[in-house]
């Protein structure tokens, strides 16, 4: 094979397999927004401080399973981002995230569009 003939064929395999990692990224690790979930509830835990907080949800397709649940903040806020990817066997839909809410913090936040659904001193806390 000439040496031309061997580079074009490793960009193509590099090519194909950049295609192939972000083919699985888009099916296997997607940040849910307000709108991929359903029986959105988040309650406050009376008397304790800081604020506790308990987020339970569902996606809202079979096909997706939750994998990993993290927070960032952003200024007085908290964002909830929430990784899915489709269903496997053993593994589920539902979200439950315990969070625990500074005093610097006064919005908790959900995906990537920051929707809020809670906000300090508002009752009850459904958005």
């Amino acid at each position: 094979m000439s040496r031309l003939v061997q580079v074009v064929l490793v960009l193509v395999v590099a090519g194909c397999c950049a295609a192939g990692y972000w083919l699985y990224k888009s099916a296997f690790d997607v940040i849910l927004e307000r709108k991929d979930v359903i029986f959105l509830k988040v309650k406050e835990e009376p008397g304790v401080l800081p604020i506790k907080l308990q987020i339970d949800s569902a996606t809202s397709s079979s096909a997706m399973s939750v994998y990993k649940i993290i927070t960032k903040t952003e200024g007085s806020a908290i964002v909830v981002l929430v990784h899915a990817g489709l269903a496997k066997s053993g593994t589920s839909g539902t979200i439950h995230f315990d969070l625990s809410v500074p005093d610097s913090v006064n919005e908790v936040r959900f995906g990537h569009s920051s929707t809020l659904i809670w906000k300090r001193g508002v009752s009850p806390a459904q958005p």
